[in-house]
């Protein structure tokens, strides 16, 4: 059975995340959202097996390990630049896309990694 496989981002919605493109939803959707409410984004698709398992080992994780699937800020922090650059080579992450995951690891997002299959 072939596999999917998403990156989510979990935080406290901050004004300075408006203007990147990776946010779920546009910008006038935010307007009225008080800052520190918690949101949910979606970083990032696999649409193979095999790219879902490179994103998995990127962050060290066993792709149907549900126990090890939540990756804290601090835990991303660690050789940021490393993931960043696994990403980018992927063809998962352009420039912008680093920038900002970059951005919601400095406002202390969690991640989570979310297999399908």
């Amino acid at each position: 059975m072939g596999m999917d496989a998403n990156l989510l981002a979990i935080g406290r919605f901050d004004k300075d995340l408006l203007g990147y493109d990776q946010l779920d939803y546009s910008d006038n959707c935010y307007e009225n959202l008080i800052e520190s409410t918690v949101i949910v984004i979606t970083l990032f698709h696999c649409n193979t097996s095999m790219s879902s398992k490179q994103l998995a080992d990127c962050f060290d994780l066993e792709p149907w390990d549900f126990g090890a699937h939540w990756i804290p800020s601090q835990s991303m922090r660690w050789n940021l630049d490393k993931k960043a650059e696994f990403l980018s080579e992927m063809n998962a992450f352009e420039r912008e896309e680093i920038e900002f995951l970059k951005l919601l690891v400095d406002k202390d997002f969690c991640f989570i990694y979310q297999p399908n299959g």
